[in-house]
């Protein structure tokens, strides 16, 4: 009886996280924008695969991130100059 309160717990309190969120986001920004950046619908929909999605979600933001930074001086950003972009 405790696992199935608790399944229905932690649902009802992830839905009413994301129309929280939603809700707080869609008074700075357009709703599409909010809705997309609330949470991932796809996830919500799809309860077999959300692992799967997620995690090549995470690898594909990590990847970006990875992308987009390798770049930047890190020894110059931790002495206190201006970042700049190294030319290698």
């Amino acid at each position: 009886m405790l696992f199935i309160a608790l399944t229905f717990i932690t649902v009802g309190l992830a839905l009413s996280l994301f129309f929280l969120l939603l809700l707080s986001l869609s008074e700075h920004l357009s709703f599409g924008l909010a809705y997309g950046s609330a949470a991932l619908f796809v996830l919500l929909r799809l309860e077999q695969a959300a692992l799967v999605i997620g995690s090549l979600l995470l690898f594909a933001l990590l990847a970006a991130v990875m992308t987009l930074t390798r770049r930047l001086d890190w020894y110059k950003l931790g002495a206190g100059t201006t970042p700049t972009l190294s030319t290698r």
